[in-house]
């Protein structure tokens, strides 16, 4: 029921201090696709050389997509508000998301998402920033859900020469762009 007196036993690392995996219903979050990993190193790696942005931050881990990158947004919304929930216990200020839909929305997609905003809309009320990649579909008139909603601050990425290289280039939905393009990160082993 991803309840946290549960006995984690999935992860000694010191970096995660709860998870719950949404895809399988199961205290093992752990990252059987990759991206997660590589995303998790950007933002708190404290190695000495490739040091993520937040380097002394903790991390929840929440799995809500499947070994090959599908899941639903039920996962997604019961995921942000299992944070929502667990703000005050683990210091959460933050819920970051880089997952979207290959179809793309030039306008709030509020109301094709209802329930994901109302999450969305309930973990910034209790002071949480959340924050969605705008999508690697290279439209230029949209961005993914669940970055399209309007409560959820939307990202996209530029390459190495500053030109933009995922959705919403000028699209009126985008909050901002950052570096994406051949960062380096952890990797799970035997991952490409």
């Amino acid at each position: 029921n991803g309840t946290t007196n549960e006995t984690m036993n999935w992860s000694t690392c010191t970096k995660i201090v709860d998870g719950w995996d949404f895809a399988n219903s199961d205290r093992d979050p752990k990252d059987d696709y990759g991206h997660g990993t590589h995303v998790a190193g950007i933002i708190a790696s404290n190695d000495s050389t490739y040091k993520g942005i937040a380097p002394d931050a903790k991390l929840i881990a929440m799995k809500v997509l499947d070994s090959v990158g599908s899941g639903f947004f039920s996962d997604v919304d019961a995921a942000i508000d299992w944070c929502t929930a667990n703000k005050e216990k683990h210091n959460i200020s933050v819920i970051a998301m880089s997952l979207g839909t290959s179809t793309t929305f030039s306008n709030s997609c509020d109301s094709s998402f209802p329930s994901t905003k109302a999450s969305a809309l309930n973990a910034v009320g209790k002071g949480i920033t959340v924050v969605a990649a705008s999508g690697n579909s290279y439209s230029s008139t949209g961005i993914s859900a669940p970055a399209c909603l309007e409560n959820i601050t939307s990202v996209g990425r530029t390459s190495n020469d500053d030109s933009v290289f995922s959705s919403s280039n000028g699209n009126s939905l985008l909050d901002f762009l950052a570096p994406g393009t051949a960062i380096c990160s952890t990797q799970l082993p035997g991952y490409n």
